[in-house]
């Protein structure tokens, strides 16, 4: 649907509404805050396909197991009390991902870069922090890639044998990844930095943008009025 699109908008108005409403829902300190701010999240999560968001949702909640774990034993008012906490940490980390993945993460490398242009954030910087969200995940692949190939070659493998696999595996990650980012730097220098990379259409604020940032500031206002 038309009205759910977001890639109409300019990247800087993008990153600013998030950081707003990620910050709201982070400072929010009971359910009815939440509730206030999750009308966001929730129809960005429907904005277009949710097949990989999911995915990632997954990974993120892995976190919260030590969470749960963690705060009933912990709490200083008793198990139900951290119960409680708990579950607004799940809900306060599934709704800042959502909006931050949808809002953030979804603009790529170049238009990302763009706004950090626009923050006045060094090259320097900005080469490491690109890289690095670029990089993280291609080594979770390699990982994942590498385990699946030890269970699958060696399904009955244990103790000190099957430790000596995975850090051979380990081993071999780190250094294909030490040569790749020296090669992946070879390549800037000979583009001329992060500007023989950017291809992203040209920042142009418009109404429309700001119309999203207000909307985006009152819902924030909102949750931190709520959570009070």
């Amino acid at each position: 649907m038309r009205i759910l699109r977001i890639d109409v908008f300019d990247p800087r108005c993008r990153v600013l509404c998030a950081l707003l409403l990620a910050g709201a829902l982070a400072a929010a300190r009971s359910l009815p805050g939440l509730l206030t701010g999750c009308a966001v999240p929730v129809v960005l999560f429907f904005a277009k396909g949710s097949k990989d968001l999911i995915k990632n949702l997954l990974h993120v909640n892995a976190l919260t197991i030590a969470v749960w774990l963690v705060l009933p034993l912990t709490a200083p008012s008793g198990w139900l009390a951290g119960l409680e906490l708990a579950f607004l940490v799940t809900c306060k980390l599934n709704l800042i991902s959502v909006t931050l993945i949808r809002m953030v993460a979804e603009l790529g490398i170049e238009q990302i870069d763009s706004v950090l242009i626009w923050c006045r954030v060094s090259e320097k910087m900005r080469v490491l922090l690109l890289l690095t969200a670029r990089y993280v995940f291609l080594l979770r692949d390699r990982l994942g890639t590498m385990t699946r190939a030890i269970r699958l070659r060696a399904p009955g493998l244990r103790g000190k044998p099957l430790y000596a696999a995975f850090a051979c595996m380990l081993g071999t990650t780190l250094i294909h990844s030490s040569d790749r980012a020296e090669r992946s730097m070879l390549a800037l220098n000979c583009r001329g930095g992060m500007k023989g990379f950017s291809q992203c259409r040209p920042l142009n604020w418009r109404f429309q943008d700001t119309l999203l940032c207000a909307f985006f500031a009152a819902n924030a206002a909102a949750v931190v009025a709520v959570s009070l």
